[in-house]
């Protein structure tokens, strides 16, 4: 073979494969997949808007969307599949409300297949994106993970290990996993009695006729525990604020000179 016929074969084959690499970059162009193109950060639960456009008109039967967290290659799990055909012309967009799965991935893929009576086409987000817990304070600490997931705090200091972070604690030094705070004054329950039980009235005077008062106020008014506290009124230390049991004990504190409320627990 002659050294020119051997230059019109290469050619040849030069021009076929350029034809072929075109055809399949129009096949491409048929359908385009716009939101998400990559790039993007989506938190598991919300949700996104999936928007693709029809660029090259066919009989089309429905539309697939499909996710990959591996990248381009697959493998992809189905968004929806069958979705109505909606308007076939050119330039018409087609969306789909996706709630993003709980999938965490930073190599998620998005793709969109127009099923048609003929040849299908598809188009794939240009590049990564990424699924991720949310963290509603943004202290790029992930709710899920976070001891206080709606205040500002990375450091997560944790002084007394309750799992309750110090920046919402409301007694940073007592365990007190409930968080529980009768009188809603930010100060917990496990922590409000600061002394010893029996000053009732908080006017730093322990175990008198004020506090007195205050107890039977509690009991037969229906004023609840008094000072807002429940181990305040809790005397006898029996787990069971302002009764009647914790009325005599105060009693004879206060006139027979019995023995002091216990320290508060």
């Amino acid at each position: 073979m002659s050294k020119s016929q051997n230059l019109r074969r290469s050619l040849y084959f030069a021009v076929a494969i350029f034809s072929m690499l075109q055809l399949a970059g129009n096949a491409n162009g048929h359908v385009t997949l716009s939101d998400p193109d990559g790039g993007e950060t989506l938190e598991v639960g919300s949700n996104f808007t999936i928007r693709w456009q029809v660029m090259i008109p066919h009989d089309i039967q429905n539309w697939d969307l499909w996710y990959s967290t591996t990248g381009a290659g697959g493998p992809w799990i189905d968004i929806a599949v069958d979705l109505p055909p909606g308007n076939p012309n050119p330039g018409s967009i087609h969306t789909f409300n996706w709630t993003i799965p709980d999938n965490p991935s930073s190599q998620i893929r998005v793709r969109v297949r127009q099923d048609n009576s003929g040849a299908d086409y598809e188009d794939i987000s240009n590049a990564n994106l990424t699924i991720g817990q949310p963290d509603t304070d943004g202290d790029g600490v992930v709710d899920t993970e976070d001891n206080c997931p709606a205040v500002f705090n990375p450091s997560q200091e944790d002084i007394d290990g309750d799992g309750i972070g110090d920046s919402c604690d409301n007694c940073l030094s007592v365990s007190n996993l409930s968080q529980a705070d009768t009188d809603s004054d930010g100060v917990g329950d496990a922590c409000c009695c600061l002394g010893n039980r029996g000053d009732l009235n908080g006017d730093g005077n322990d175990a008198n006729i004020l506090d007195l008062t205050f107890i039977v106020d509690s009991i037969f008014r229906g004023s609840g525990d008094p000072g807002g506290c429940p181990n305040e009124a809790d005397l006898n230390g029996d787990g069971e604020s302002a009764n009647i049991l914790d009325l005599t004990y105060l009693v004879d504190r206060i006139f027979r000179g019995g023995p002091a409320p216990g320290p508060c627990n």
